[in-house]
């Protein structure tokens, strides 16, 4: 099964890493760099999951989780952030986020953080 995902974030060599990262694990990457060009394509096609960084110009990362909860309802979505703490990942996940990473991060985080996305969707959990 080819596993689709949209990367969302205002920092192209952000996009550009993990779009690589992705596609080298043989799945399938789009990029928005905001949240109105996630919400667009997100109207247009379907992704196994989300992965968006929180602070992003005018509208942030959180906002975008409730657009995905309208939109598209079962997608998950993991936030990400260089600017977070404990508070802001709660606040992610009552939002609605499916899981929430700090940036830096490993490359082997996202990939489990998004295989488990993946997995909670296929179960319906």
């Amino acid at each position: 099964m080819t596993r689709r995902i949209l990367i969302v974030d205002d920092d192209l060599a952000m996009r550009q890493m993990l779009e690589v990262l992705f596609r080298d694990e043989g799945w399938s990457a789009d990029v928005a760099e905001s949240v109105d060009t996630a919400v667009s394509l997100l109207r247009t096609g379907e992704y196994g999951a989300v992965l968006s960084d929180v602070c992003m110009g005018s509208r942030s990362g959180l906002e975008l989780v409730g657009e995905l909860r309208r939109l598209r309802p079962g997608t998950p979505i993991v936030l990400m952030t260089a600017f977070g703490g404990v508070d802001s990942e709660i606040e992610a996940i009552r939002a609605g986020a499916f899981g929430y990473l700090s940036k830096p991060f490993e490359p082997e985080a996202v990939l489990l953080a998004l295989e488990s996305a993946f997995e909670a969707r296929a179960t319906g959990s």
